[in-house]
């Protein structure tokens, strides 16, 4: 279907999916957010109602896309948004790890939540972690892939493209993966624990 075919609400769709994509790696104003979710004819806030939208007609929003990440994360303005779709993310990301920046629990031992040297959760890192650690990110795994990619290939999410790629950017993406999770848990982990002491 050509895009002067394409009714109002399949253009909304289209519309907000990339609004969606550009707020997974540069972060957009909460307004812009919003009124992409006014045009799907949904109140302003109803975020996981408008997602729900896009993946019922086959959209994948638990990740950007590799042509996602190659057209928003190629910016110098890192100052906001998600470092791991950034280019030169990565950098900073190590930079501040080793200045001991990054977020805390609020603990007695005030232990980092996470760094790119540390595993998460109490238990000691295990020798040799700290080389298995990826010091790429998505943004120069989705560089290194698109040159081998058809155009379907580059809308589709980036951890379903890397499955597909025997590469070592692969095993990069699926360590990320696997810490930004361990991050994520523990962030939850901190949150409840800082819940219980505040409740």
């Amino acid at each position: 279907m050509s895009s002067s075919q394409e009714s109002p609400h399949q253009k909304a769709l289209k519309t907000f999916y990339q609004v969606h994509q550009r707020s997974q790696i540069t972060g957009v104003p909460t307004s812009e957010y919003n009124q992409a979710i006014a045009a799907l004819g949904l109140e302003k806030g109803q975020s996981f109602a408008a997602t729900d939208m896009l993946n019922q007609v086959g959209y994948n929003t638990s990740m950007p896309s590799v042509a996602a990440i190659l057209r928003y994360g190629n910016t110098s303005n890192t100052s906001s948004g998600n470092l791991s779709f950034l280019k030169g993310g990565a950098d900073i990301l190590a930079q501040r790890a080793k200045v001991g920046i990054a977020p805390i629990a609020l603990d007695a031992s005030k232990k980092p939540l996470a760094t790119t040297e540390n595993t998460v959760a109490a238990t000691p890192p295990t020798p040799g972690a700290d080389a298995a650690v990826p010091t790429r990110n998505f943004y120069d795994a989705a560089v290194a892939m698109a040159t081998g990619l058809n155009s379907s290939q580059l809308k589709q999410p980036i951890d379903q493209v890397a499955q597909q790629v025997n590469s070592l950017d692969y095993q990069l993406i699926e360590q990320q993966l696997a810490k930004s999770y361990l991050d994520n848990l523990q962030m939850k982990q901190s949150i409840e624990s800082l819940s219980k002491l505040l409740g």
